[in-house]
């Protein structure tokens, strides 16, 4: 069964609630980012993980001490000899001693090794020094067949960071925005809530739960988390600290032109595939930190068409020189099949600007206005059900000096209409 929205942004689900749009582009690079993880993480255990299971079963170990350091070299030829070095140890197994000349298995052999050249064979020499004690390995049953270096060990545990990383951001993307359409504001704030008297409307416990300072109910405001754009952030950091790591490891282990070529491109990569990012995360950092929170606060709630009510808005800083507009919105959801397919359409029905304003609030600081809000007799209340929504939103809308727009949105819930038993303001 496909599904399909109308053009109005935002839809609802079976259960009478408003949820996002399917983000095509954003599913696919969350969903390749997991997958490219679990094949590097399926490939890297499938190597490196088996052969350090096969080592430890192979492999028993002890403590040896460094009798002296040799580069040998091997002339094949070419006019350019190649060097391994060796380090001559003795050990104890079973109360026997043993000296040998080793460091990895290469050593074992006559001709193999010799893949260094003299100042890289230097190097690894002089990680050690005549005296000191070392752990070494020697195969189970064969003490004679021992080693300083397993091979890839210490670089297979730091490479695991790649695919987990990219494990991590994968999923941890596609629950967002699974989340993100699944669930609502209006599912998070208003559930259904179903009364013998008004068996559709929604209940307001949630959005009154939380008493004002100047009126009686401070209002939920919803709009990108900052939760979002910190984890984003440490996220970012995270793949390009494992990505230089990795890219400066390989240029310092290079042995050549080749490998310094693979260390470099290795680098360019992974490091450009963060950057990548950056664009998503100056947008997700500048829609949640250019202007400061918003605070709307209502004399009385839930609203009753012909009824008047007073709104407080408090603007914190930094919002300099920021356009402000505040209008109660109401939107009409319809949800019906066609075929096979499930469509949803929503659209703007009604519109009612209360204020306009420009903010000039320094940082540190919060400015207040208030305003009222009166809906005309007539309209239609809150409703909620499975195939047909009636959401009413307290919106305000921002406008950045680059002309970007922010909006922040708080949920009303409207009753039907009753004549008033009290004075007009809520």
């Amino acid at each position: 069964m496909s599904e399909s929205t109308g053009t109005q942004p935002g839809r609802s689900d079976a259960a009478g609630h408003r949820v996002g749009p399917w983000k095509l582009s954003e599913i696919v690079l969350f969903g390749g980012i997991f997958l490219i993880g679990l094949l590097v993480l399926s490939i890297h255990l499938l190597t490196w993980g088996r052969g350090q299971i096969e080592m430890r079963r192979r492999y028993d170990s002890t403590f040896c001490v460094v009798d002296r350091l040799v580069r040998r070299s091997l002339d094949d030829g070419s006019g350019q000899p190649r060097y391994r070095p060796e380090i001559e140890v003795h050990y104890l197994v079973a109360d026997r001693l043993y000296r040998r000349l080793i460091y990895d298995e290469t050593t074992w052999t006559r001709d193999q090794g010799f893949v260094y050249s003299q100042s890289k064979a230097d190097e690894i020499l002089c990680h050690y020094r005549v005296g000191k004690r070392y752990r070494c390995y020697y195969l189970s049953g064969d003490p004679e067949s021992a080693v300083l270096e397993p091979i890839g060990e210490f670089w297979g545990w730091w490479f695991l960071l790649i695919p987990v990383t990219l494990l991590i951001f994968g999923l941890t993307g596609l629950i967002y925005r699974v989340r993100l359409h699944r669930t609502s504001p209006e599912e998070r704030s208003i559930p259904v809530h179903r009364t013998d008297l008004y068996p559709t409307l929604p209940v307001t416990n949630r959005i009154n739960d939380s008493p004002g300072t100047q009126l009686a109910y401070r209002l939920p405001v919803f709009f990108l988390p900052v939760t979002q754009t910190v984890v984003g952030l440490m996220v970012m950091l995270l793949w390009v600290g494992v990505s230089l790591f990795g890219m400066i490891y390989t240029l310092v282990t290079a042995d050549g032109t080749a490998d310094v070529l693979l260390g470099l491109l290795f680098g360019l990569i992974f490091c450009g595939a963060a950057f990548a990012f950056l664009p998503w995360f100056i947008h997700r950092y500048h829609t949640a930190f250019d202007i400061g929170s918003t605070t709307l606060e209502i004399s009385n709630h839930p609203i009753c068409p012909g009824r008047k009510y007073r709104v407080v808005m408090m603007q914190s800083g930094p919002a300099v020189d920021v356009p402000c507009a505040v209008s109660v919105v109401c939107t009409e959801v319809a949800r019906y099949r066609q075929g096979t397919d499930t469509l949803t359409n929503q659209r703007e029905v009604f519109h009612l600007p209360l204020l306009s304003k420009t903010w000039n609030v320094p940082k540190g600081e919060v400015e207040s206005t208030d305003f009222f809000l009166e809906l005309p007799i007539g309209v239609m209340h809150s409703f909620l059900a499975e195939n047909n929504q009636i959401h009413w939103w307290l919106v305000v809308d921002f406008t950045r000096t680059d002309g970007a727009a922010i909006r922040r949105e708080s949920p009303l819930v409207v009753i039907p209409f009753s004549p008033p038993d009290e004075p007009a303001e809520g």
